[in-house]
């Protein structure tokens, strides 16, 4: 019996501190879903069902300071950490087997400041909230237009809308952010106070800490006319289209002007379609008078300050449920080399970081730029131990 004890005691320390963890988190008064509870399933699961994924648990903490303790727990536990806004990255990187997920969705307030023109909005809320929040008080933000996507992703890694040309990116506009360290310390972020950790948390916010509310100065918005225009054309045509509206925005467009260009299967074989659906989309970010590259490319850690447009690639099952089809990823990788093998040679071409590719082996390089080595030493600085981590998160 003597050998049998060590194998027995070995067996039962997972479920002792699965068990452990869960009373400390009662106990600190932070909800949360374990395997094997009801709620499990559908709060691990991930948006993009290609992926699954298994974290010891999701807790729901409702407080800075229930952040704070979830995240200390989990740093005793010897769990990574990894913070959840809305859950909406196509490829959920933010999530792994065995990770502590705190989940923010009941950080939901938004406190308007008309006479200083600003804005403090908790990091739980979805866009759409944002936006009627906002519109209510006569005001606005730079921001994409899903309105199920989580504010805490799209402004710790860009935020890009139709306004941004004219009002740059959502993190732009943060003047202040509130967080919780991955000590469990609760600061804040400005460029008074903690001004490296600002820079760092606008573009690469999940490396660093968890994003409580941001503070940001709103804009009066103007009227806005939206023109949507359906043109199908060969392929040949399709060309020369996109070549004309490249020497079109690159002469003096007002920078009120936004664009979203969508390529889509043609009605015929040899077509494609320009419409406002989804497939292949080429976003305006750039040309003369874009707000998004007058800031300094060294003012924030996003380091895609001189691009011209953005393009997305998406393809999905035909009934976006799985299995997703083998042939799936490598239609989209021959798009993806169909442009950067006929670019010029060593064409330092970027990535957005809110569309996380956990596929991209240069992420890093393309991601972040110039800025990665620099990320690299305040991320040992501020989360020695990776208590942050996740396929994308800055290295130590």
């Amino acid at each position: 019996m003597a050998r049998l004890i060590p194998l027995l005691l070995a067996l039962s320390i997972p479920s002792v501190l699965a068990k452990d963890l869960r009373s400390d988190l009662h106990a600190a008064g932070v909800a949360a879903v374990f395997p094997g509870d009801a709620g499990y399933p559908s709060a691990s699961e991930a948006y993009n069902l290609r992926l699954t994924f298994k974290p010891v648990a999701v807790s729901f903490p409702a407080t800075p300071e229930q952040v704070s303790s979830a995240v200390k727990l989990g740093s005793s536990y010897g769990h990574h950490v990894a913070a959840r806004s809305g859950g909406l990255h196509r490829e959920w990187a933010r999530g792994a087997d065995g990770v502590l997920v705190v989940d923010m969705r009941n950080f939901t307030k938004v406190s308007v400041d008309a006479d200083a023109g600003t804005a403090t909005i908790e990091i739980g809320n979805r866009l759409g909230n944002v936006a009627l929040a906002l519109n209510d008080a006569g005001r606005a933000l730079p921001h994409g237009t899903c309105p199920y996507v989580g504010l805490g992703g799209h402004s710790g890694y860009g935020g890009y809308g139709y306004t941004s040309r004219m009002w740059g990116m959502t993190l732009d506009t943060i003047r202040s952010i509130h967080m919780v360290l991955p000590n469990g310390t609760i600061t804040t972020a400005s460029s008074t106070n903690n001004s490296d950790l600002f820079w760092a948390m606008r573009g690469s916010a999940g490396s660093f800490g968890i994003t409580t509310a941001i503070e940001v100065t709103h804009l009066s918005p103007t009227i806005c006319h939206s023109l949507p225009i359906y043109l199908e054309y060969e392929c040949s045509d399709a060309t020369n289209a996109m070549a004309k509206f490249q020497t079109f925005v690159e002469t003096n467009i007002p920078p009120r002007l936004g664009s979203r260009l969508l390529i889509i299967k043609g009605s015929i074989r040899g077509n494609v379609t320009f419409a406002l659906t989804w497939f292949v989309e080429i976003e305006l970010y750039g040309g003369k008078n874009s707000a998004i590259n007058a800031v300094a490319p060294d003012a924030t850690a996003f380091a895609h300050r001189s691009s011209m447009f953005t393009i997305q690639f998406y393809a999905s099952s035909e009934s976006g449920l799985p299995p997703y089809p083998a042939s799936g990823l490598s239609f989209l990788d021959d798009m993806v080399n169909s442009i950067t093998s006929n670019s010029p040679p060593n064409w330092d071409y970027g990535a957005y970081p809110n569309y996380i590719d956990s596929r991209l082996k240069d992420w890093q390089r393309r991601y972040y730029g110039q800025h990665y080595e620099r990320l690299r030493s305040l991320k040992k600085l501020y989360d020695p131990q990776d208590l942050f981590d996740f396929p994308t998160a800055i290295e130590d």
